[in-house]
């Protein structure tokens, strides 16, 4: 009987459809067609702003499904990939994402007052993949596979550890002139891995003394830039005279740009301060919020849509607030943490350590993203321009979030192969006995 079950499950897939298709765990396929469902929904009502500007209703829209559908085949395709393939991955992407980053600082195209694309790619999206998993693969090696180069026979653990911090700051520093957040995100992650792959808790520990240190010098300085500034009176009039300036001013620029968000010398909440270009974005999002019904709106009758910059992009989630409700946002947040406790879950089944830990690493840097933006969007930390995953407007987001779910959805296929041939009977050879073999022509 078991072993018909297991047959079953084994072929099931050749003759259904659907099994066919949906290969990985289907929690994961759930919460990732869900938050595709939203996403196309509420581009629809969040886009009215591009809308206006291009003159044709169904462009804003027709580019973000096309990315979506586009990313659903990278989904597709990954979810079909082997272990070898995926490890073998790793590195292409991390290097790819490594130098798009670094020329990105120098041709980029600037936005939101930074250059943070090239050639129509964000090279973060990239970066935080690559980084993910090429950490994970470093930590979970074993000691022999390094002892082959000669610096890591002595010292070995401390000079992985020092190894693992070079590769996190190739791509967190050149991120963080330009978009700080997102290097934040990359760190937390990281963090988070080494943690959960065991890597020794001292050094862990004095890493966070040192941040912490550093942090604290940082913020001392973004508040002398702050007052240098002339507070809130200058701080736009600042931002607007270095618009046009050389890559170096583009660099040092940003710093001002972070000490304005920070720091707020009017003493108002938001909602008693006059709507002014520099905190527009907070005062429409809590507006946004503020409007919404107990069961919401409805789909399409945002009212702050059109007056809230980056509606579509850094803060949909006030839009879907808005129109859905305090239940439908409540949805959205569960969704990402049913996420990672799923492949959490999943992590627990298999014996791989590279497995485990990509099941883990994966969806921890998306949850993490999606909770600044909720952060943002809700008023719990100041701003900073991070999409929701899946369901914010962007190319590179969105591609970056599939090939994720497609490799949770391959890793989640390759612990049900384990399973299975775990529990698989082992079939013993008949004995014999001496009177047969001797009868035995």
């Amino acid at each position: 009987m078991q072993e018909q079950e297991t047959a079953k499950v084994e072929t099931g897939s050749q003759y259904d459809f659907l099994g066919s298709i949906m290969r990985g765990d289907y929690w994961i396929w759930g919460i990732y067609i869900f938050l595709f469902c939203i996403s196309v929904v509420e581009i629809f009502s969040a886009t009215s702003q591009l809308t206006f500007r291009g003159g044709y209703a169904s462009d804003p829209a027709v580019r973000h499904i096309t990315f979506l559908f586009g990313g659903a085949v990278l989904l597709l395709v990954s979810q079909s990939m082997s272990l070898n393939a995926i490890r073998a991955w790793d590195k292409l992407i991390y290097a790819l994402g490594f130098f798009l980053c670094v020329a990105t600082i120098f041709v980029g195209t600037e936005q939101k007052g930074a250059s943070r694309s090239i050639a129509g790619l964000q090279p973060v999206e990239f970066c935080k993949l690559g980084v993910t998993m090429v950490l994970c693969a470093l930590v979970t090696a074993r000691d022999s596979t390094f002892h082959n180069l000669r610096i890591f026979r002595t010292r070995t653990q401390q000079r992985r550890y020092w190894t693992y911090l070079v590769i996190i700051g190739l791509v967190a520093i050149p991120i963080a002139t330009q978009n700080l957040s997102s290097a934040l995100i990359i760190c937390m992650a990281t963090f988070g891995i080494m943690f959960l792959g065991g890597v020794n808790g001292r050094y862990l520990w004095w890493t966070i003394f040192v941040a912490a240190i550093a942090a604290i010098f940082a913020l001392l300085a973004l508040r002398g830039i702050y007052a240098a500034n002339g507070g809130e009176q200058n701080a736009t009039a600042v931002e607007v005279e270095q618009t046009e300036s050389s890559i170096f001013d583009k660099v040092m620029r940003r710093p001002t740009t972070w000490a304005n968000r920070i720091f707020d010398d009017s003493g108002l909440p938001l909602w008693e301060e006059d709507i002014h270009g520099k905190k527009s974005q907070e005062i429409y999002s809590h507006m946004a919020i503020a409007n919404s019904y107990p069961l919401g709106r409805f789909i399409g009758n945002s009212k702050m849509r059109d007056f809230l910059p980056e509606a579509f992009s850094d803060y949909i989630f006030a839009i879907i607030f808005e129109e859905g409700g305090p239940l439908m946002a409540l949805l959205v947040l569960l969704l990402y943490l049913i996420l990672l406790i799923r492949c959490y879950v999943l992590s627990r089944r298999t014996e791989s350590p590279y497995i485990r830990l990509m099941m883990v690493a994966l969806p921890l840097i998306i949850v993490i993203q999606a909770l600044i933006h909720i952060g943002v969007c809700t008023g719990a930390m100041f701003v900073t321009g991070q999409p929701l995953p899946l369901i914010s407007r962007g190319g590179s987001s969105i591609i970056g979030t599939s090939i994720s779910f497609g490799i949770l959805l391959a890793l989640s296929r390759l612990i049900r192969q384990e399973k299975l041939e775990r529990a698989e009977p082992v079939v013993e050879p008949e004995e014999t006995s001496v009177e047969e073999e001797n009868n035995e022509p």
